[in-house]
């Protein structure tokens, strides 16, 4: 999961300097004057590239922050899934040697100890 944000940051920024050179390039165009200044295919093709290279910057930044709240959430679990692990094994501990003791204790009731195998009556 970290590998996918890395990989998310560093495309968003490999995108980030042909957006600033298709803004440059558009802004040149737009700053002509008179008749050097119309509205033709290739202005038309930057305008495009610009809002295509924006939304691409947009979804990639979407997509990274929200693999930052999974990857936060998965880290969230597993904290608390290292801590219910943890408790079971003390559980476990100290069952085991509770059960050794339990052995020693001479506890007879009317159809004899507890621990005796079952015979059939």
């Amino acid at each position: 999961m970290e590998n996918l944000i890395e990989a998310l940051k560093k495309t968003t920024d490999d995108k980030i300097q042909p957006l600033k050179v298709a803004q440059t390039r558009l802004k040149e165009r737009t700053r002509r004057i008179n008749v050097e200044s119309c509205y033709d295919q290739p202005m038309k093709t930057l305008q495009t590239e610009v809002l295509e290279l924006r939304k691409a910057i947009e979804d990639l930044k979407n997509n990274r922050r929200n693999a930052c709240i999974t990857l936060s959430r998965l880290q969230k679990s597993r904290t608390s899934l290292e801590q219910e692990i943890e408790t079971k094994e003390s559980s476990l501990a100290i069952d085991q040697r509770c059960l050794s003791m339990r052995k020693s204790f001479p506890i007879k009731d009317k159809y004899g100890s507890l621990y005796a195998i079952p015979v059939s009556y």
